[in-house]
């Protein structure tokens, strides 16, 4: 019956360099350091720790390890053809290379449990999110929504913008906000004004004293210099009443046009302050209304220059509100080659008044990672 063995060889011939790049540069470093040793007679015994360090900038501390003790091993035996065996020259050098080595695997253990930790509080703080940003339902009362979520990164998702639509004794409210930072902490502020917005959205008539609201549980969580920018829209019916806190206007969409929606005296951003300016506008059967955050509008292409959002907001009418934000997000894609330099979230709303109203139901709620 054949016998295996488990040694430190037998582990590093199982940890090939196939698909591990940084196994396979330590190795070729490893290699050119051994051949340069052999070629011209130097003595670069304690050069050759160099390859682990390489190594441990790229792959796992494991495979660092098995790399190290290669790498002393080959610096140990060098004394053989060096004629140094047993000297206190190639005592040193052993030594210094078996050192170096030690150092570079502690360091990669170091690095590889600082990445486990962010990865574990990212996802933490993902799960978070998405507990506090619900999907928005397909239909709610007499309009259609569809709402996306979108990371400036592909490494995660958290961020501070949020967005909420409840339904009211007056009307469908609609909140979309972004919280000036990312984080956890933007996640927290952003948990809090959604409950604030929760709560007082179907008891406080005023949209004016529901914003003030809203100021007032942020201003209670943030630091001095932190606040949120909101806009909160109410719809009944054809009747549409807007309250901006800082933030971008609406954009209305009806066929193939599309306008800012006139928010009135500018307000400070939630937590300053906010009391805003209520203004009434139209919002006719089969029109649209797009609400977005500061990542649509900022996002800039090769050449420096911003999304030229209203140029194709006219496109957003042509589809069902979860195609018209696919397309939209599409043509963000092309604008900024992948880039986004912030998060960014945005609501569709299409106002089908006099339909026949349809019972709620969850929506896809979309939330990808542009790529750098």
């Amino acid at each position: 019956m054949p016998t295996t063995t488990s040694s430190p060889l037998r582990s590093f011939l199982r940890a090939s360099p196939r698909g591990d790049f940084g196994l396979a540069v330590g190795l070729f470093v490893l290699a050119l350091l051994l051949v340069a040793d052999l070629a011209t007679g130097v003595i670069l015994t304690a050069s050759y720790a160099s390859a682990v360090i390489v190594c441990s900038l790229i792959t796992t501390p494991r495979r660092t390890a098995l790399l190290a003790v290669l790498t002393v091993g080959l610096s140990l035996v060098s004394g053989l053809w060096h004629g140094t065996f047993g000297t206190r020259d190639w005592v040193v050098r052993g030594t210094l290379s078996g050192l170096l080595c030690a150092m570079a695997v502690v360091a990669s253990a170091v690095t590889a449990a600082r990445e486990q930790r962010l990865r574990t509080m990212t996802r933490i703080a993902e799960v978070a999110q998405r507990a506090v940003l619900r999907a928005t339902p397909a239909r709610l009362g007499t309009v259609a929504l569809a709402s996306r979520y979108q990371s400036a990164t592909a490494d995660a998702m958290v961020g501070g913008d949020l967005y909420e639509a409840v339904s009211t004794p007056y009307g469908i409210r609609i909140l979309i906000g972004d919280v000036r930072g990312k984080g956890i902490e933007a996640v927290e502020t952003a948990a809090t004004v959604l409950g604030a917005f929760r709560q007082s959205a179907s008891t406080v008539p005023d949209l004016a004293r529901l914003c003030a609201n809203l100021d007032e549980a942020v201003s209670l969580v943030v630091e001095i210099e932190d606040f949120v920018t909101a806009v909160v829209v109410e719809i009944s019916g054809t009747r549409m009443r807007v309250a901006s806190c800082g933030h971008h206007p609406p954009l209305l969409v009806h066929g193939s046009s599309a306008s800012e929606v006139e928010t009135g005296d500018p307000s400070p951003p939630l937590g300053l302050g906010a009391w805003p300016q209520v203004t009434a506008h139209v919002f006719p059967v089969g029109a649209r209304l797009l609400l977005y955050t500061d990542g649509v509008v900022e996002a800039r292409d090769r050449d420096g220059e911003f999304f030229d959002l209203l140029g194709v907001a006219g496109q957003l009418g042509a589809d069902t509100p979860d195609g018209a934000l696919d397309d939209l997000l599409g043509a963000l894609r092309a604008h900024s080659k992948g880039r986004l330099g912030d998060d960014l979230a945005m609501v569709l709303v299409e106002n089908l008044a006099g339909e026949e109203s349809l019972a709620s139901r969850p929506v896809r709620d979309s939330v990808a990672h542009l790529s750098a």
